[in-house]
C-alpha cells in the first residue's frame, strides 16, 4: 500500500492474504453498558492532534465514512475526560451521534474502547465491530466486515501495535495478538498470536516469519 497507508504494506505473499474479501476478489484501500471511567487520551497526546492523524491517515478526505467513525469515537474519549458539567453536557451530544455514526458508517465503536493513536478504519465497505472491552494498540489496520468480540465467558481481545486484520476476520474471545502480527482474510482467531506472525484459517493457524515487524513506539 502506499502512501498514507504505508504502514500496512506487507511483502508479495502475506498481500494476497489479506487483500481478499469474502468472493476471492483483491480489495484494496483506498489511497489515501456505560462505565464511569475517565480514561486519558492515547499516549497523552491531545484530542485534535489525534484527529488531525486520523484525518491524514484516512486519506485527508472528508467525505471518508471511516474519519467520521473515528472522530464520533475522539469525541466521546475527549468528553469522558472533562469536569462534571462539560461532561454531562458533551456526553449528551455523544448519545445523539453515536448511533448516527453507526447507522452512517457501520463502525461499531464505543467512546470506552481503548483504541491507540492512528488506527486506520480501511474501506467502510462493510460494518465493523469492536467491543467496548478490546483494547487496540497503535498504528492498527483494520479492513471491513472485521468482528473484534466477546465469547460467553467474557473475553475480549487485545491488540498489540502495528497489527493488520484482513477483510472478514473474527478475533473473539479473551486473545492476545501480539505486535506486528497479521491476520489474514475471513480467519477466526481463538487464541494467541505471538508478535511477527501471520493467522491464517478457521480456526486459525499461525505461522512465524511472515508477519510484518512492529514499529518502535
Amino acid at each position: 500500500m502506499a502512501g498514507a497507508h504505508a504502514t500496512f504494506s506487507t511483502g508479495r505473499m502475506s498481500g494476497r492474504l489479506f487483500a481478499m474479501d469474502g468472493r476471492g476478489k483483491s480489495s484494496r484501500p483506498e489511497e489515501t453498558s456505560e462505565v464511569e471511567s475517565t480514561p486519558a487520551p492515547a499516549e497523552h497526546e491531545s484530542t485534535l492532534e489525534l484527529l488531525r492523524r486520523d484525518y491524514v491517515n484516512h486519506g485527508g478526505k472528508i467525505a471518508n465514512r471511516a474519519l467520521w467513525a473515528m472522530a464520533v469515537y475522539r469525541f466521546g474519549r475527549w468528553s469522558l475526560d472533562q469536569k462534571p458539567a462539560l461532561r454531562w453536557l458533551s456526553s449528551k451530544v455523544y448519545g445523539a451521534l453515536s448511533p448516527v455514526s453507526r447507522f452512517v458508517t457501520g463502525v461499531t465503536l464505543d467512546r470506552l474502547t481503548d483504541v491507540g493513536a492512528d488506527v486506520h478504519l480501511i474501506h467502510c465497505e462493510g460494518p465493523i465491530s469492536i467491543h467496548p472491552r478490546a483494547k487496540i494498540g497503535k498504528r492498527v489496520g483494520i479492513m471491513h466486515n472485521v468482528t473484534i468480540g466477546e465469547t460467553p465467558d467474557g473475553g475480549v481481545p487485545t491488540i498489540d501495535d502495528d497489527v493488520f486484520i484482513g477483510v472478514g476476520a473474527v478475533i473473539i474471545g479473551n486473545v492476545h495478538v501480539g505486535a506486528g502480527a497479521q491476520i489474514a482474510a475471513n480467519s477466526l482467531v481463538i487464541s494467541d498470536v505471538p508478535p511477527n506472525h501471520v493467522a491464517v484459517g478457521v480456526p486459525a493457524r499461525v505461522y512465524p516469519g511472515l508477519g510484518r515487524r512492529a514499529k518502535n513506539p
